[in-house]
C-alpha cells in the first residue's frame, strides 16, 4: 500500500488557500516541502516492479518524513 502525505494537488491548494498556511503545512515535513504526485506514483511503480519482488505486506509512507517526526524545526 502507498500512503501519501501532503502532496501538491489542486485539492490541497484549495484546502489551504492562504499561501502562508500552505507553506506552514509544507514545512511540517522533515524535507520541508510538499510531495509531488510523481513522487507518490514512483513509490507505486516501485511496488509494481520486479525491484520489490520480495516485499510483502508493507505500507510505503510517502510523506517527506512528516509521520516520522521532524528532528529539525524549519523557520
Amino acid at each position: 500500500m502507498v500512503s501519501p502525505g501532503s502532496t501538491d494537488t489542486p485539492l490541497l491548494r484549495d484546502l489551504y488557500r492562504d499561501p502562508d498556511a500552505l507553506d506552514q503545512r509544507a514545512r511540517r515535513a522533515s524535507l520541508g516541502r510538499l510531495g509531488s504526485c510523481e513522487e507518490v506514483a514512483n513509490a507505486a511503480a516501485w511496488l509494481l516492479s520486479p525491484l520489490s519482488g520480495y516485499v510483502t505486506g508493507q505500507t510505503i509512507v510517502v510523506d517527506g518524513g512528516m509521520t516520522a517526526g521532524s528532528a529539525v524545526t524549519r523557520r
